[in-house]
């Protein structure tokens, strides 16, 4: 046992069998050591815990501040499925954003870049590096009194050659976390899954903007005062094809049509979009030696078409 906070008042010391941790109350040490016995699993040790010197492992704090502090310390055995990974991760984000009349541009590049030492219990015996990348630029102007607008917006997400489990299925939930056994270096990067570009594709098939790269054009015009109508393309490609169903970079495009009504108490809209995909989302078969895509024969062939009618209804106050 070794203590590793002291107040002054009581110390906290950790059992070196069990790794139970306890409150000792300062008052009991005595000059030739005082014994300490694990109620968890009976072991017993006296060294350390002598007076009228007992060592300080942190600076003093006043009760009140130890009183919360405490909250926050393990009462409890640390759990033997906790693993020490020694891994670290440098997160740096960048933006900018710069504007004139009626135009601006912004623009934000973010990267997680680390290393993850340890992961033999998940099958994976070499260390990993993290090297995940994700950007997006942004265009907008606008005219007639700011009621004509276009904007132009691209994305990049990296990604990783790990496949899914799921055969097929692309949905940012059933991606490996983990780069496949032999593989030295994680690369998959996933946009924040409530930043919305799409109706069908990112939003729902794919659940979040991974392992991609995508052009946005869109036009809205005001009218009427309280009306608009908007249209938008969205066209993606794989940043890594190998880790689609089909092999092949072309993801698809969709197109979003909307039309919306704010009034000063109410806000409605409608909204449709058709989805139309590529040979990347394609279930390809297997030939007579290599069935390697993972399809059964039930589910190979070209991908459909998706469709979304939306309604939106909101009262203000």
């Amino acid at each position: 046992m070794w203590p590793w906070y002291q107040d002054g008042c009581a110390m906290d010391v950790r059992c070196d069998q069990c790794q139970t941790v306890y409150e000792l109350d300062d008052t009991r040490l005595k000059p030739g050591g005082v014994t300490v016995k694990c109620t968890q699993c009976q072991y017993q040790c006296s060294e350390g815990f002598k007076s009228p010197a007992p060592r300080h492992l942190a600076p003093c704090l006043p009760r009140a501040a130890f009183a919360t502090l405490r909250l926050f310390r393990l009462k409890f055995p640390i759990p033997s499925s906790l693993v020490p990974r020694d891994a670290s991760a440098f997160v740096p984000d960048l933006w900018l954003r710069l504007g004139k009349a009626n135009m601006s541009l912004e623009m934000e590049g973010a990267a997680v870049l680390g290393a993850i030492d340890t992961l033999s219990d998940q099958g994976i015996s070499n260390a990993v590096d993290i090297v995940q990348l994700g950007a997006v630029v942004r265009f907008g102007a606008h005219w007639l009194e700011e009621r004509l607008k276009f904007g132009f917006e691209t994305g990049y997400a990296s990604g990783d050659s790990a496949d899914s489990p799921v055969p097929g299925n692309v949905h940012i939930s059933t991606v490996p976390k983990l780069p496949a056994p032999g593989d030295s270096k994680y690369s998959l990067f996933a946009f924040d899954r409530d930043y919305h570009v799409d109706m069908i594709y990112f939003r729902q098939i794919a659940g979040a903007v991974h392992n991609a790269v995508y052009l946005r054009p869109s036009l809205s015009f005001d009218f009427a005062k309280a009306f608009r109508i908007s249209a938008v393309n969205i066209t993606s490609f794989a940043a890594r094809p190998v880790a689609t169903p089909g092999n092949a970079s072309a993801l698809g495009t969709e197109f979003d049509l909307g039309l919306s009504f704010e009034g000063e108490a109410i806000s409605l809209g409608l909204g449709y979009g058709l989805f139309i995909p590529f040979a990347g989302l394609d279930h390809r078969a297997g030939d007579a030696t290599n069935d390697g895509f993972g399809f059964s024969t039930l589910n190979t062939g070209d991908a459909g078409n998706a469709q979304s009618f939306q309604f939106r209804a909101a009262l203000k106050f």
